[in-house]
């Protein structure tokens, strides 16, 4: 009996002590673990980010390089030219016009560029003559290239890029300017002259010669072109240009027409024209460039309808049916671009 107790006893000992035992580890462990303090997190550092996974960076925009004469040029057929600019240097020497007015022609057969934003040219050839009349002969190249830029066709702006390449000692850039100005108006006498100083600058004597002879020839007034080339020949910008402007008088002089008085009076004709009477008196030249005209204003080619006109009232200042021609082709064409819508 006294065993049966004792056994008794030690069950219930083992069924509640050890839980009260294993309630007060519990109990001094979670106390433990109160009065120790959490570990700080580790602080955040910034991320370094993978270079193979990083987004590669925008590129940066570089500006356009300036563009150089030739390209600015580029749209001008200067190359396809080349023909007819020998043909008129070629013809120059000969006192008669039909040669130069021939040889001109083949200037109508180019295929010219398209006509750009003449208002933007005009402000821009602005900008460059007020900078050449600073001499500040960098900036107008560059307003005279942005001139062409916007309008390949401004006839004005490439004569005075030629004159202010050939200003900044460029010569090679202003024969091929003054080239281009050419292309775009072969009877433009100051674009000749221009064409004249670069090619002695190069050694083209014959050629620059040539050249002078036709701003002369082209001038509207002949008599002061006379005497601004004998000036060139005494004050020139080089010692070149003054030795060809000096042959050029020479050959000038050698080709000048008889004196108008020596002739008996029957053989003069009345012309109010600067050009000899002989060359006036040549109507098949008049009338093949009238009817040049009248064909290119009929396929509404304006330019080339105007330009023969022109050459028309070179010959003949009262030749009534060339200046009508002219005014109509002038007023087609201008109808012509204020008709292109830009969208």
């Amino acid at each position: 009996m006294g065993i049966w107790i004792i056994l008794l006893l030690v069950v219930l000992y083992v069924m509640f002590g050890r839980d009260k035992t294993d309630s007060s580890h519990t109990d001094a462990a979670k106390a433990q673990a109160e009065e120790t303090p959490a570990a700080a997190p580790a602080a955040l550092e910034p991320a370094t980010p993978d270079p193979a996974s990083a987004a590669p960076e925008a590129a940066v925009t570089e500006a356009p390089a300036p563009q150089t004469v030739s390209e600015v040029l580029s749209a001008i057929p200067v190359e396809a030219a080349q023909p007819s600019l020998a043909a008129m240097l070629a013809a120059a020497r000969q006192p008669d016009l039909a040669p130069l007015l021939h040889a001109r022609k083949g200037f109508l057969q180019l295929q010219l560029p398209a006509q750009g934003d003449s208002a933007a040219a005009r402000a821009a050839n602005k900008e460059g003559v007020e900078a050449l009349q600073v001499q500040t002969y960098g900036d107008a190249v560059e307003s005279f290239k942005k001139a062409l830029l916007a309008d390949p066709r401004d006839q004005e702006a490439a004569t005075n890029l030629a004159y202010a390449l050939y200003k900044q000692g460029n010569f090679t850039d202003a024969r091929l300017a003054a080239m281009a100005a050419l292309v775009l108006g072969p009877e433009q006498p100051v674009a000749w002259g221009n064409l004249a100083q670069a090619l002695a600058e190069h050694g083209e004597t014959d050629n620059a010669a040539s050249a002078f002879l036709l701003a002369v020839r082209l001038s509207p007034d002949q008599a002061k072109a006379r005497d601004a080339l004998r000036t060139m020949a005494q004050a020139g910008p080089s010692l070149a240009v003054r030795d060809v402007a000096g042959k050029a008088v020479a050959m000038m002089t050698e080709a000048a027409p008889a004196d108008p008085e020596a002739r008996p009076p029957a053989a003069r004709v009345p012309v109010p024209s600067p050009a000899p009477a002989s060359q006036i008196r040549d109507n098949s030249v008049v009338n093949g460039l009238m009817d040049d005209a009248e064909a290119c204003s009929s396929a509404r080619k304006y330019d080339c309808a105007i330009s023969n006109a022109k050459a028309v009232l070179r010959l003949d200042p009262q030749h009534a049916r060339a200046r009508a021609l002219q005014r109509q082709a002038e007023t087609e064409q201008k109808r012509a671009l204020d008709s292109i819508t830009i969208e």
